[in-house]
This record gives structure tokens, sequence and C-alpha cells, in this order.
């Protein structure tokens, strides 16, 4: 795969982690280590109601846990 986009070897990985049985490869929405986490950041620096872009997200965990954060 190394002729093909990144975004694409990412997503064959994906699909090989499904086909194995696994619904998730990373952070759970539902992670208390990682909600506690990001709600303290989230206070620390007053970040509510502001829009916060994760970088590299992978499947998107903590964007959801931020959203309600």
């Amino acid at each position: 795969m190394p002729n093909k986009p990144y975004y694409l070897a990412y997503e064959a990985r994906y699909k090989k982690v499904y086909e194995a049985g696994f619904e998730r490869w990373g952070h759970s929405p539902d992670d208390e280590e990682l909600i506690a986490y990001l709600t303290e950041w989230v206070n620390k620096y007053n970040l509510q109601g502001k829009r916060i872009i994760e970088f590299a997200c992978g499947e998107g965990a903590s964007g959801e846990i931020l959203s309600i954060a």
C-alpha cells in the first residue's frame, strides 16, 4: 500500500480490525478516565461552548466527549 494515500491505508486498517470482531481500537466515548481528563481540560482553559478541532481523531471518541463537556 505504499503508493496509496494515507487515508486509504488507514481505512484498510480499520476494516481489518472490524473484520476481526472488534468495535473499536482506541478510546471509547464512555472511557471514564478520558472523560475526567477532557472535562478537567475544558474547565481549566475555559473552553465550554468553544469549537475544538481534534486532529488525528481516529474514531473520534475524544470529539464525542468534548461535544458534551
